[in-house]
């Protein structure tokens, strides 16, 4: 049920829907201090949609989304979203863009990149692409 499609915020699975990061700011989590530093940790609870786990980003992660397209010079095309901070239950916001360029008949480059601002976030991005075409006609 997942092929085809940009799966995140974190592909794979993590484990009871809960997940520790260490922050210096503000956040959405359950927070812990440490008096030795100005860290804290903060726990995210996330949706549990792989019982009892949370899985590809959750009910509504990356491959449920509408996602924006442009068109490339020389072929090709991007796609793109933001995942705001809060999404899911992710801490922070994420700009994503997934690229696909077809380099011949049976070849596909397909590559991705991420932008953060301002805080750490838990991101684990895969494209499980299946392109099915048939060998061209001479």
């Amino acid at each position: 049920c997942y092929f085809g499609v940009t799966v995140g915020r974190v592909a794979n699975r993590i484990a009871q829907g809960r997940f520790t990061l260490e922050s210096t700011g503000t956040s959405n989590g359950t927070n812990t201090s440490n008096s030795s530093s100005n860290t804290q940790e903060c726990t995210y609870a996330l949706d549990v949609n792989n019982d009892p786990n949370h899985l590809h980003g959750g009910i509504h992660g990356f491959h449920a989304r509408l996602w924006e397209s442009r068109m490339l010079e020389g072929g090709g095309v991007e796609f793109s979203r933001t995942s705001n901070d809060g999404e899911e239950g992710y801490p922070g916001t994420v700009r994503v863009s997934v690229t696909y360029r077809l380099e011949s008949p049976t070849n596909t480059n397909t590559s991705t990149s991420t932008g953060v601002a301002g805080t750490r976030v838990a991101v684990s991005i895969t494209v499980r692409a299946q392109l099915i075409g048939r060998k061209p006609t001479p």
